[in-house]
């Protein structure tokens, strides 16, 4: 009997716990982003998705880059993420093996509605799917990029163009028309910059103030901006405000901690030149000591000296024009070219050139006489 009685009490106790465990599941799932409102009231509430489809659109053309086919998938994986916040998804739990998080499977945690379309439609096709799939499989499915046609009914259409009117009608984006020649295409421009701008700030502020450097101290909701913006390829547009000489206000708060008394540029550059220590003096100094022979000649290298000495050499026809006419001023020598001459400064003419020597040797054609004049001693 008393082996039973202490079996009943240990089963009613796993019961207690597992009930214990039930009730902290819900207060996490109440305390999840979906129910918690936001720290200013006055902020609107925006979707991973939505957040990411808003810093990748340009705020006056109303679309997002022609060459940007990362955004497709990025929209796709900020649905997940936004379900696994949301408490209706989760991983599989890992194993001994360790596997990558895409290759980890999505199970359902929840069905229960989240009041989003595209949200909803994707916690229908997760529900509905046996076996599970990946994290990747899913993205692939939900984008279309698959070779299954059973399985092209997961695909989400029109997603770009449904989150955008999520937020036209939260008042950040308004509908346009825009004729590009060959088509006309519906474009959204943001008319509430200050949204955008707070959305900016904050990714901005969680790199360059408030990092922490530790990925398990941030916050999980902008830890997962950041990831979906750079996967997207829209991270740039966050950073491209700043300038590069601008250092974050940590960096500069920190460098101010380090060097409270660091001199100015020109003060630092007075007390060099009082010291007689200039930067400049100082690498010349290094660079004596390094080559002793530098500097020496006057004249430059020996290499040098010997290719001036060579003499004139004309380059193209304009060098020789100039040269001839400076010789036409001098008066020409009687004789010939005087060999002390360098070659180029004297120009040769018909006057100064040697005659030529009489040959020993006399030619054959020297006693040829014409066809007609030989008749005519024939004939004699």
């Amino acid at each position: 009997m008393t082996t039973l009685t202490h079996r009943a009490r240990r089963t009613e106790v796993g019961k207690n716990s597992e009930k214990k465990v039930e009730s902290e599941e819900d207060t996490n799932q109440d305390k999840s982003p979906d129910n918690e409102d936001s720290g200013d009231s006055k902020d609107i509430r925006l979707t991973l998705m939505e957040e990411v489809l808003l810093l990748g659109l340009k705020d006056k053309e109303g679309y997002t880059s022609f060459w940007n086919d990362c955004i497709s998938s990025g929209l796709r994986g900020g649905i997940l993420i936004e379900l696994a916040m949301r408490g209706r998804i989760y991983l599989e739990p890992p194993t001994m093996r360790k596997k990558r998080l895409l290759d980890r499977k999505v199970l359902l945690k929840s069905d229960s509605p989240t009041g989003d379309v595209l949200l909803d439609e994707t916690l229908k096709h997760i529900k509905a799917t046996e076996p599970t799939e990946t994290v990747q499989t899913w993205i692939e499915l939900l984008t279309g990029e698959t070779w299954n046609p059973f399985k092209l009914q997961y695909q989400l259409r029109n997603v770009r163009e449904r989150i955008a009117k999520n937020l036209v009608e939260k008042g950040i984006l308004t509908t346009e028309k825009q004729n590009f020649l060959l088509f006309d295409m519906t474009t959204h421009p943001v008319t509430n910059t200050t949204e955008k701008q707070r959305l900016v700030k904050k990714l901005q502020d969680s790199v360059l103030e408030r990092w922490v450097n530790d990925p398990q101290r941030m916050d999980k909701r902008t830890l997962a901006l950041l990831v979906l913006a750079h996967s997207s390829d829209v991270l740039e547009n966050v950073f491209s405000s700043l300038t590069d000489d601008s250092p974050g206000p940590a960096m500069s708060q920190k460098q101010e901690e380090e060097n409270p008394a660091e001199e100015t540029g020109e003060e630092k550059q007075d007390t060099q030149e009082k010291e007689g220590i200039l930067p400049e003096r100082a690498e010349e100094a290094k660079l004596k000591a390094k080559y002793p022979s530098l500097g020496q000649k006057p004249g430059g290298s020996d290499f040098l000296m010997k290719r001036l000495q060579k003499g004139q050499k004309y380059f193209d026809s304009g060098d020789y024009n100039m040269a001839k006419a400076k010789m036409k001023n001098k008066q020409l020598p009687s004789a010939g070219p005087d060999k002390n001459l360098v070659t180029g400064d004297h120009i040769p003419t018909p006057q100064d050139l040697p005659q030529r020597k009489s040959s020993l040797v006399t030619s054959k054609l020297a006693g040829f006489r014409e066809p007609s004049k030989r008749k005519t001693d024939l004939l004699a």
